[in-house]
């Protein structure tokens, strides 16, 4: 009996990276469903490698059939991007920091991308993203994962920040990037892959998780008491 796994990666910078604690090899490289164990997540907010598995010709067959009867490539509702932003938003009152407000644009490129990623089952980071267009911050499950839930698994990571020492780190970049002060906008997309996992895309601008001396410091606030 499989259970649900769940994947995140982050964009931080011009650096990349990607944290689980329950795979062994970069999600970036590795074909979702090759990747094995009784639990797993990725979030990812780093940069990726630009070569990537195409599906076999069966896997296209299969996203065909999934597109034709709608399990795949439909837009993130709107439930699920205002309870994305709504969930940033409450946590982002807790540092102090300004609410962000969603973007057609950034909602429609989300998507997009949301819906390639989906299309190969690979968990990398845009070209845009990459190129510090915008930030972003991307999460996988085996599940049809909810926008609250996503969140939560990326703010968790403040357990892991050092306010007395800030900065890039590997296991914090969703948590900087959702916090960050300068950042005034975002969207959201997810999609359904032909194997019924989810992939979820925020972005963001202005991009956050810039690695320039004193960034973080007037970035990434501690929570208020």
């Amino acid at each position: 009996m499989k259970l649900p796994r769940a994947v995140c990666l982050h964009l931080s910078g011009n650096t990349s990276s990607w944290d689980s604690s329950y795979g062994t090899s970069s999600p970036e490289s590795t074909p979702l469903a090759s990747r094995s164990g009784s639990e797993q997540r990725q979030e990812a907010a780093g940069g990726g490698q630009k070569n990537r598995k195409q599906p076999e010709p069966r896997e296209k067959q299969l996203l065909q059939l999934s597109i034709q009867d709608g399990t795949m490539g439909k837009s993130a509702s709107k439930q699920f991007a205002e309870e994305v932003l709504r969930a940033h938003n409450d946590y982002r009152k807790k540092h102090g920091v300004p609410s962000l407000k969603l973007c057609k644009k950034l909602n429609r490129e989300a998507q997009q991308y949301s819906e390639a990623l989906a299309s190969t089952r690979i968990l990398k980071h845009s070209p845009e993203s990459s190129s510090g267009k915008c930030g972003e911050n991307l999460a996988w499950a085996s599940y049809d994962q909810s926008g609250s839930e996503v969140a939560d698994r990326w703010y968790n990571e403040i357990k892991s920040y050092n306010f007395q020492s800030p900065g890039f780190s590997s296991g914090t970049g969703h948590f900087t990037a959702m916090v960050w002060k300068n950042t005034k906008k975002m969207g959201v997309g997810k999609a359904a892959a032909s194997d019924g996992s989810t992939f979820v895309v925020a972005r963001y601008e202005p991009a956050g998780n810039i690695v320039n001396p004193g960034h973080y410091e007037q970035n990434v606030l501690p929570p208020r008491k």
